[in-house]
């Protein structure tokens, strides 16, 4: 099983205990003094600043949605959906889990996938881990450093951080940059603007001993593959530098032009 896949496997089994566990503490609250699930409904702005999750029924957020720093916002469950007529911000040290589909991340409660759309931007600054699976983004997609370093050691609640985009339409740009995490792919993405993927590292450099290849990073890293862009692709400073990897995928399909070490995969 690719690694990507068997981080969002630790992920469900973990994420659910650790909500679980806080829902029925009643120690902490969502935004708005609410318990840790956040209701359906429609709100004129969220900030989530504790381990939050969307099972019970659609959100829609007529403004801005925001992770505060230490926040986490676990939406993948199917039938619950997200709606966000602004932005979403996640600030450092953030979590934002967005989506979830068949085969590539599985819906925590089973079968079925999520319909997400954000009509602004997906903005992430030193965010802990990012996840963003069957989005519809209206503007722009800007994740800049955060991931949690390469190291590979679990989060209290299940995998190590990682990140990941995958089969999300994307209406504006992509920009990820100084991202230092475990793992991070770009996957059968639609993008209508340009990608920029620039100094981006999951692994130090040190072979990976027997028996522990999550040591130093994974050389798996940097995954970018299967996507369509109607803009430009270009990769600067990646290491390691992007890769088809493990995910079996074929190259990205680029109207534009390819620069720097996305040549290797467009």
């Amino acid at each position: 099983m690719p690694l990507h896949r068997r981080l969002a496997c630790l992920f469900a089994a973990g994420a659910i205990s650790a909500a679980l566990l806080v829902a029925g503490g009643q120690s902490v609250a969502a935004a708005g003094g609410g318990p840790c699930v956040i209701a359906g409904g429609i709100y004129s702005s969220l900030t989530v600043t504790t381990f939050c999750e969307v099972t019970a029924g659609d959100v829609n957020v007529t403004r801005n949605l925001t992770v505060a720093s230490g926040g986490a916002l676990v939406a993948a469950f199917s039938g619950s959906n997200v709606h966000v007529g602004g932005n979403v911000l996640v600030q450092p040290g953030g979590i934002l889990v967005l989506g979830c589909e068949p085969r590539a991340f599985d819906c925590f409660n089973g079968s079925g996938s999520t319909q997400d759309s954000v009509d602004g931007n997906l903005v992430s600054d030193g965010a802990l881990m990012v996840l963003a699976h069957h989005n519809t983004i209206g503007g722009n997609v800007v994740q800049q450093g955060g991931g949690g370093g390469v190291n590979c050691q679990p989060l209290p609640f299940g995998p190590p951080a990682f990140t990941t985009y995958e089969d999300n339409t994307i209406n504006g740009n992509v920009i990820v940059q100084g991202l230092h995490t475990c793992w991070s792919g770009f996957l059968r993405n639609g993008v209508s603007g340009n990608v920029n993927w620039d100094n981006n590292v999951t692994w130090d450099g040190t072979p990976e001993p027997p028996g522990d290849p999550t040591l130093h990073g994974d050389d798996d890293g940097n995954e970018i593959a299967n996507n369509t862009i109607t803009g430009n692709l270009n990769c600067f400073g990646n290491f390691p530098a992007p890769q088809f990897g493990d995910s079996a995928q074929p190259p990205s399909i680029v109207s534009g032009k390819v620069h720097g070490q996305c040549t290797a995969v467009a």
